[in-house]
């Protein structure tokens, strides 16, 4: 199970809003399922099938509020459960422009 703590240290998550999607490096078809811990509440979704061989976790963060979150996962498969990685990451709307008008010439 150590090979699989390597994947999790490698996620995309940098801004919510610029890619609504937490994953991770491809892994063998032996994960089936990945727990995914946000602020404390714990999930298990099923791991996407990349269709060469190899699953990746594909975690939907659309509904995170803007802020701060701490998000813990692991993967599951029929052995038990690898060791859970922690991070950090905040959502950050963009933010709205100022000072610009239109102007007729």
């Amino acid at each position: 199970m150590r090979y699989l703590i390597t994947f999790v240290i490698l996620l995309i998550a940098s801004t919510s809003w610029a890619n609504p999607f937490l994953v991770c490096d491809p892994t063998p078809e032996a994960v089936t399922h990945y727990g995914v811990t946000v602020d404390g509440v714990d999930e298990v979704v099923p791991s996407f099938d990349c269709g060469d061989g190899t699953v990746r976790l594909m975690y939907d963060c659309e509904g995170f509020s803007p802020g701060a979150h701490h998000i813990e996962v692991r993967a599951i498969n029929l052995w038990g459960e690898s060791d859970t990685v922690p991070f950090d990451c905040v959502k950050v709307l963009p933010s709205i422009p100022s000072g610009i008008g239109l102007s007729a010439k």
